[in-house]
């Protein structure tokens, strides 16, 4: 899965800032998965791993290991095949995503201001300001890589 992530995130302008940013999303899907597999895989089946627990007798250990993976694994993990289920994992996952920050890396719209002009700031100096093709104005949520060193 961290392949596929990696490719998600994977942009030509690789500048410190954008390689930061993956990083950080790397960290949180990591720790939301983790929180998914142990609700989804562990605490909502939890009487599913009672039962498997409680298999006993000859042959038990094979039972179990059946049991475990016919009954858990593969509802958790559903194949192509079971198609509703498995666009429902597919939307969990992508959701996991985008709350991890994966929109913050879009391709940024380029915007030109040329020139900038205020009228009576504190109620009586006017400021007129021309940008050259030498001054970047950087506008963006704080703490996603707009800072300069």
């Amino acid at each position: 899965m961290m392949h596929e992530l990696n490719s998600f995130l994977k942009r030509d302008e690789l500048t410190s800032e954008v390689f930061d940013s993956q990083n950080k999303i790397k960290q949180n899907i990591s720790q939301k998965l983790i929180h998914y597999i142990y609700r989804n895989f562990i605490v909502e089946k939890e009487h599913l791993w009672q039962q498997a627990y409680e298999k006993n007798g000859t042959g038990s250990h094979r039972e179990r290991k059946d049991f475990i993976f016919n009954q858990i694994v593969r509802k958790f993990l559903p194949s192509k095949n079971r198609e509703d289920a498995f666009i429902s994992f597919k939307k969990d996952i992508k959701d996991l995503l985008l709350k991890s920050g994966a929109l913050e890396l879009k391709t940024a719209i380029k915007t030109e201001i040329t020139h900038v002009s205020i009228k009576k700031i504190f109620g009586y100096k006017n400021i007129e300001w021309s940008l050259g093709n030498d001054v970047s104005v950087l506008i963006g949520k704080n703490g996603c890589g707009n800072q300069r060193y």
